[in-house]
């Protein structure tokens, strides 16, 4: 199959599942959702993959670096069986990288609170500075 097809499929499928990771990072720092900031990291953060597949592809050399580690682990492993299992571990340190920085720019671009909750924030701050006084002077009397 052709590299760039495969890269692409690669790219479709990761890029959905980092859709819904970014959702999911969102919702759990901080209770909200962005779609559109989530769609965007979410195929960031898959396309660092998809290029790794096709540098991979194209070059002996950066394929090997991955590749023959593998054959540590086994000698008797066929190359072919060695490539996939590079490809893949190229893949999944590129993910793992690309993980810690959507969790940090998802955070800023959808936890922005709103300037509704702002003026709540400092309403109910003021209200609770009110009432700290008003017990103070109490005590004081």
């Amino acid at each position: 199959m052709n590299q760039y097809l495969i890269a692409g499929i690669i790219y479709g499928i990761l890029g959905v599942f980092g859709f819904l990771l970014s959702l999911g990072v969102s919702v759990m720092k901080c209770g909200k959702t962005s779609v559109s900031a989530s769609t965007g990291e979410g195929f960031v953060w898959a396309l660092p993959s998809a290029l790794i597949m096709v540098a991979c592809g194209y070059s002996p050399y950066v394929l090997s670096i991955f590749s023959e580690p593998m054959k540590f682990f086994d000698s008797s492993m066929p190359q072919e069986s060695a490539d996939t299992i590079g490809r893949g571990f190229a893949m999944m340190l590129a993910i793992l990288a690309m993980s810690s920085r959507m969790i940090h720019t998802t955070e800023i671009a959808v936890c922005k609170p709103s300037k509704d909750e702002l003026k709540k924030f400092k309403d109910d701050l003021q209200k609770e500075l009110k009432e700290k006084e008003k017990e103070k002077s109490e005590a004081l009397k």
